[in-house]
């Protein structure tokens, strides 16, 4: 993979700034792009092709299957990671395309972990 890019979609600025700050850490050299929202995410997509989206399943406009429908359309499709204190939508996230589904609350490890074990982060 070259430089990693990601985006972090979360209606909770605390949690996208600590969900940038440990890809940050992991990789200095990643870009790390943000949205609070479905329609702010869809913005991002036209202007940038992530490696790995990383968004919340609840959000104020919709759901992270909103975001999961409008990354698809990618090419290439970025691999997805939808997170959520909501484990009952863990199926129907994983059924729509993402490629893992974690639950809140998660420790910035368990994120790391998480995305080194689907080999989505250079070693």
């Amino acid at each position: 993979m070259s430089v990693p890019t990601f985006l972090i979609v979360d209606d909770d600025a605390i949690i996208r700034l600590v969900i940038r700050r440990t890809l940050a850490r992991h990789d200095p050299h990643a870009l790390v792009f943000s949205a609070g929202s479905v329609a702010e995410a869809r913005q991002q997509l036209t202007h940038t092709t992530p490696h790995i989206v990383i968004t919340d399943y609840h959000l104020t406009d919709g759901t992270g299957l909103d975001v999961l429908a409008a990354a698809q359309a990618l090419a290439p499709m970025p691999a997805s990671v939808v997170i959520s204190g909501d484990t009952a939508r863990k199926a129907a996230v994983l059924a729509a395309g993402a490629v893992a589904f974690l639950a809140k609350p998660f420790g910035p490890n368990d994120l790391l972990d998480l995305l080194g074990t689907l080999g989505l982060l250079p070693t």
